[in-house]
């Protein structure tokens, strides 16, 4: 018997919830951490989970930009949001983003939601 496979037996023979705590891991939350990693992306999401309607992507631009004070640029803010930041966040299940209409809106993720309110609170104390 190799010590691989002793290893492994040693991890199965005991109350797995014991050893592991009750977590099992979810891929499917690295997406959505990585969409929070970056802050213009969180202020996406802020100005997107509170509202109901689709937002014009300008319109979210121009928010995003005054929660960023080191940045004035709209178009380099509608730039990265069309190039980067949206189809991440679409990639994530977090937004739809209608590229014809030029509209987005949040879906709403419960994991999310816990994950921004935080943060908010975080940086609105900043």
């Amino acid at each position: 018997m190799s010590s691989e496979t002793a290893d492994a037996d040693f991890l199965r023979s005991g109350d797995e919830d014991d050893a592991t705590g009750g977590v099992t891991l979810d891929p499917s939350l690295d997406s959505v951490i990585g969409a929070l990693t970056d802050h213009r992306r969180r202020g996406v999401l802020y100005v997107l989970s509170d509202r109901d309607e689709p937002t014009f992507v300008v319109d979210l631009a121009q928010k995003v930009a005054l929660m960023d004070p080191g940045e004035d640029d709209i178009e380099t803010i509608l730039t990265e949001l069309h190039h980067v930041h949206l189809p991440k966040l679409s990639r994530a299940d977090l937004v739809t983003f209608d590229e014809s209409a030029n509209t987005v809106r949040y879906t709403g993720d419960e994991r999310v939601d816990e994950l921004l309110d935080r943060a908010r609170e975080r940086e609105q104390r900043d």
